[in-house]
């Protein structure tokens, strides 16, 4: 299975298709408090946020994909500085 991430051209740094929006927003410290009814965003809202993220990406991001076994090694690595972290924190050790 393939995918979608946007590749930073100086960093490498990956951002995946589902956290792109909350990525890009975060970066800039935008937050959107939703205005429609029960609660929902608005179609205005999610416009914006849709092209806020498209034009926060058009700059240094490449669009690209990725392969599944590639993905299951970037977790596998992240899931072992997680466990490292959490043991230094619980008991002063890595």
């Amino acid at each position: 299975m393939k995918y979608k991430v946007y590749r930073h051209f100086n960093t490498n740094e990956e951002v995946f298709e589902e956290d792109w929006e909350q990525y890009a927003m975060e970066k800039l410290g935008i937050t959107i408090e939703p205005q429609g009814k029960n609660g929902e965003m608005t179609e205005e809202q999610l416009e914006f946020i849709e092209e806020f993220t498209d034009w926060y990406f058009s700059g240094n991001w490449i669009l690209d994909e990725v392969e599944d076994d590639s993905v299951c090694d970037d977790l596998a690595e992240m899931e072992d500085i997680i466990y490292e972290r959490d043991l230094e924190k619980k008991w002063g050790i890595a």
